[in-house]
């Protein structure tokens, strides 16, 4: 083996190592599935509620992981979650170009329920 083929074994086992440690990060919590089940019984009863009332075929349940948002509830959570740029720094690019807090909030959202999807799939 070369020292160029040692080198890069050498760095595509690094990169694996690096992969593998980010993805065990993604594993749920025991809390996070506790969470989950006590958030989905509460779902499951609402709905068993609404379809005795209203008849199973009127009724459809839309699961999400967050709920629905205002313009001034998708900047709290933008800011709230911002590392970079500044805040300053935000507001000037959300004056320039107001549809990308749209885009901001909903990578916020996806990022906080990315686990709740996680879970789901176990």
């Amino acid at each position: 083996m070369t020292d160029t083929e040692t080198k890069l074994a050498e760095l595509r086992a690094a990169r694996a190592a690096l992969a593998e440690a980010s993805a065990r990060r993604l594993e749920p919590t025991p809390d996070e599935l506790l969470a989950l089940e006590e958030r989905s019984l509460k779902e499951d009863t609402a709905l068993d509620a609404a379809q005795v009332q209203h008849g199973a075929r009127a009724v459809r349940m839309v699961r999400t992981d967050a709920g629905e948002l205002t313009s001034e509830s998708a900047e709290e959570l933008v800011k709230a979650s911002l590392i970079y740029p500044s805040k300053v720094e935000l507001d000037k690019l959300l004056r320039e170009v107001p549809g990308c807090l749209t885009t901001l909030a909903s990578v916020c959202v996806e990022l906080a329920g990315f686990r709740s999807k996680d879970i789901q799939k176990k």
